[in-house]
């Protein structure tokens, strides 16, 4: 870091808090074996403060992330003055429980963080459990402006939106059937011929896009436009564009009492061939409709941090 920092003029550092050993550990060793040291990247933002660090390795939570930032006698202080006493060490239950540290490891929080420690990384922790982005801006920031979704349906709703509107719109609809969506096409590069609908929805999704036709009635109008002809169409978008789009909401309920129904859901209907031209957007639709309301709609306030 020295020669990066007098040779190179750099001045951000992202650090891992843990070795890595190319011998001996894979990948999924590595990142649970060797003990964490958070005290060496404290260390290191006392010895080069003119620069800016960041702290990645073993952060599961919210609650824990806000207290290796900005230390424990912060935290409490911020505590007190919203009203509430909180003990910062314990947990909620399970969901925000993170498991126990390596042998050796050294993870306790200072009282009073070093000014230039600037934030933390919870990648891993984020892709089991997105849902703790939905409280990071109020609780880790402060942020008290509103706005951001309250519960689990209206971020999939929002997400499938985005999905339908903007990533991989549905190919159910388009007689471009040489083309196969692969991977994301930035609108001006879409083949013309998949900006040619020739029917508002077919029989799988018409209940979700339609608005006044039902594509199984048969009558002249329907049929003149092929529009039963959906179960023998090609596949038109690869499974890889699904997997890829269905990733991040994989793990959205984690912790709570539907996880696997949820995850069961998902995976069933990213098989689904049949419904696959309807977008992923459509797939993950479908896949709500397993969930419960109470599920759906629970506040991401009653969920631990």
């Amino acid at each position: 870091i020295r020669q990066l920092v007098t040779a190179g003029g750099c001045r951000r550092f992202y650090i891992h808090a843990r070795k890595v050993y190319t011998q001996g550990l894979n990948p999924a060793q590595n990142r649970t074996v060797p003990p964490l040291n958070y005290d060496t990247v404290y260390r290191l933002c006392l010895e080069f403060p003119q620069c800016d660090f960041w702290i990645n390795g073993g952060i599961r939570t919210l609650s824990q992330a806000r207290r290796i930032v900005y230390g424990t006698d912060i935290v409490k202080d911020c505590e007190q003055d919203n009203g509430r006493e909180v003990d910062s060490h314990s947990s909620h239950n399970s969901l925000s429980a993170p498991p126990p540290p390596p042998n050796g490891s050294r993870v306790d929080p200072p009282r009073v963080a070093p000014a230039n420690l600037k934030g933390c990384l919870l990648g891993r922790a984020i892709c089991e459990n997105p849902a703790l982005l939905a409280r990071a801006d109020s609780y880790f920031f402060g942020d008290t402006t509103g706005g951001a979704p309250q519960n689990r349906r209206q971020v999939l709703l929002r997400y499938a939106h985005y999905l339908e509107t903007v990533l991989y719109p549905r190919r159910c609809c388009d007689d471009a059937n040489d083309v196969v969506t692969q991977r994301f096409v930035p609108p001006h590069k879409i083949n013309p011929k998949i900006n040619q609908p020739f029917r508002t929805a077919c029989p799988n999704c018409w209940q979700v896009y339609g608005r006044d036709t039902n594509p199984n009635q048969n009558d002249d109008n329907n049929n003149n436009n092929g529009i039963n002809d959906s179960a023998n169409m090609p596949v038109k978008i690869s499974a890889a564009v699904v997997d890829r789009a269905l990733k991040p909401v994989y793990g959205m309920f984690y912790g709570l009492p539907g996880a696997k129904l949820w995850r069961r859901a998902v995976d069933r209907m990213s098989r689904d061939k049949t419904s696959r031209n309807c977008g992923p957007g459509f797939l993950l639709r479908r896949a709500m409709e397993d969930m419960s309301d109470e599920l759906l709609c629970r506040p991401f306030d009653m969920d631990p941090i």
